[in-house]
């Protein structure tokens, strides 16, 4: 299994969209990972699941057949200092 961690608070752009294409690509074993980490932007706060950015790429890679899954790692609340502890 194969993990990209998706780091920042803006939705997903055309050249990051394009890169996430060229991991999903990739020779595959079962599914790609792909972990969105940040704060609530991420996290989708006061959004349903399916409304929040991580979903977005994900429905778009799955639609193209790609084997791929995005987590929601985002955290109402984080800050720079928390996400850097998070992640070490």
């Amino acid at each position: 299994m194969r993990f990209l961690f998706l780091f920042g608070t803006l939705p997903p752009t055309a050249r990051s969209m394009q890169q996430l294409e060229l991991v999903a690509q990739q020779p595959q074993t079962p599914a790609t990972t792909i972990v969105a980490f940040g704060e609530s932007l991420t996290q989708g706060c006061g959004l349903l699941k399916e409304d929040a950015y991580p979903a977005q790429p994900e429905a778009a890679l799955q639609a193209k057949g790609d084997s791929v899954k995005v987590i929601n790692a985002g955290i109402e609340g984080e800050t720079i200092a928390s996400a850097k502890s998070r992640a070490e």
